[in-house]
């Protein structure tokens, strides 16, 4: 009775072993060609050890009964010890790997954003966003060789290899949020506001050459003050790229209250 429920949970074992081993194939079939590669490897050495768990489950059949509990002991150890090494790759080593190579990716795509959006912007704030966004590369360029070096992390030195993974990682991703979220969407704001001011003041323009001479006066002597603050204003944008960090909710707010002034005395022009 014994024999036949050893038999029972062994078959068992090797078919949930089995099952484990074809989860890591489908796997592997997603997995970036350096990922591929070590999957490929791992999985060799996986099935010869399932194998040779079945053909070990097979003998159990002629095992004499003075054998038996030897015949047990080297079918648990050889099973236990590949659970052991399908887990640790499973639920460990590859998929941090996976998730590491999806984050740099990722990294690489906010980045490849930010070089977008830079086209757009002022000469000057161009400049600065390059200089920042090369400083954002080499960390990424980083990350990527911490993450290639992981085939080769030895085991007591895996856990050290990921948090120094996680650190820098953390880091591009704040100055990543730093940079896109915060000073650049304010920038694109800004420029747009110039822009539609410069805009208001065109129409003022055209009204003018309709206008009778006395109010041609007036209309250029005040078309020459809101140049003159749209100009102010546009000199205030080029300045954001210089501005230090501690000062730069007080350029938001000056900046803002510069453009509301402009607008309001636009406005009642135009009333």
């Amino acid at each position: 009775m014994e024999r036949k429920a050893f038999k029972e949970k062994a078959k068992q074992q090797i078919h949930d072993i089995s099952k484990e081993i074809e989860s890591l194939n489908s796997k592997m079939k997603i997995a970036s060609e350096r990922l591929k590669l070590k999957y490929q490897e791992a999985l060799v050495d996986f099935k010869e050890k399932r194998d040779e768990l079945e053909a070990k489950y097979e003998a159990l059949a002629n095992v004499a009964d003075s054998k038996w509990d030897d015949a047990k002991e080297s079918f648990n150890k050889l099973s236990s010890k590949l659970k052991e090494e399908l887990a640790e790759l499973k639920e460990e080593k590859m998929e941090f790997e996976e998730k590491a190579e999806k984050q740099i990716q990722d990294l690489s795509e906010e980045i490849d954003t930010l070089k977008e959006k830079t086209k757009t912007t002022s000469e000057t704030l161009k400049l600065n966003y390059q200089e920042k966004i090369k400083k954002l590369e080499e960390k990424r360029d980083e990350l990527e060789a911490k993450y290639k070096s992981f085939a080769n992390v030895a085991d007591n030195k895996w856990d050290e290899a990921k948090e120094s993974f996680n650190k820098l990682s953390s880091k591009l991703k704040e100055e990543l949020a730093e940079l896109k979220t915060e000073k650049m969407e304010f920038e694109e704001k800004a420029k747009k506001q110039i822009q539609d001011l410069s805009e208001d003041i065109n129409h003022l323009k055209q009204k003018m050459q309709t206008a009778s001479e006395t109010l041609k006066v007036k209309y250029k002597k005040q078309i020459d003050e809101f140049e003159q603050k749209r100009d102010e204003l546009e000199d205030k944008y080029e300045a954001f790229a210089d501005i230090a960090e501690d000062k730069w909710n007080e350029a938001k707010q000056t900046f803002s209250m510069h453009v509301a002034s402009l607008k309001e005395k636009l406005k009642k022009t135009f009333d």
